[in-house]
């Protein structure tokens, strides 16, 4: 989101269509987010968030191959809109939604306030580290550089499918007794 016009002007869209088009990025956010937490009622956490976790991924590789294999043109860049507006659909719709909703469902109460904040800590770190090192690779590395994101998009599917157990309909107890189970020592 951060770097939207950037990246537009570099598939070919004019600096005002460009910054036009990340008015997009807002409304599909909003709407997004609206869509994730009715969809929270109805289906469980782990689901949407492998959901997520897998649009976003597509949708990286997919914005990749606009700009690895498709020539500069018009058609470039309103695909690398639609698939920059799809990772922000299943960002904000699935995972950001079921992260912020878990990480008060998942830690136990005597550790809750530390623990969030560890994780609301480390969030911002690796958004700040991603924010950091976005632009020397673009201009390093072009359009592969979404293709190291899908790569870590990919290696968090893995680990989420291996740790993230259903949250939804269960109590606090039992989902510290579940994690208590998985990593006893």
């Amino acid at each position: 989101m951060y770097f939207a016009p950037t990246i537009l002007l570099d598939t070919g869209l004019g600096t005002q269509a460009a910054l036009t088009a990340t008015i997009a990025n807002g409304v599909v956010a909003v709407l997004a987010v609206s869509t994730g937490m009715w969809l929270l009622g109805r289906f469980g956490r782990r689901p949407m968030l492998l959901t997520g976790q897998v649009g976003v991924t597509v949708s990286l590789v997919l914005i990749a191959f606009c700009f690895l294999a498709l020539p500069e043109s018009t058609v470039r860049s309103y695909l690398v809109l639609a698939s920059m507006l799809t990772f922000l659909l299943f960002m904000q719709g699935c995972i950001a939604t079921v992260f912020w909703l878990m990480l008060s469902e998942i830690f136990p109460l005597r550790l809750r306030g530390f623990a969030m904040g560890t994780a609301v800590f480390g969030t911002w770190m690796a958004n700040f580290v991603v924010t950091l090192v976005f632009p020397p690779l673009i201009d390093a590395i072009g359009g592969a550089t979404f293709l190291i994101f899908a790569a870590v998009n990919a290696a968090t599917i893995a680990y989420y499918v291996r740790t993230v157990p259903e949250t939804r309909g269960r109590s606090m107890e039992a989902i510290e007794s579940h994690f208590r189970r998985q990593y006893a020592t």
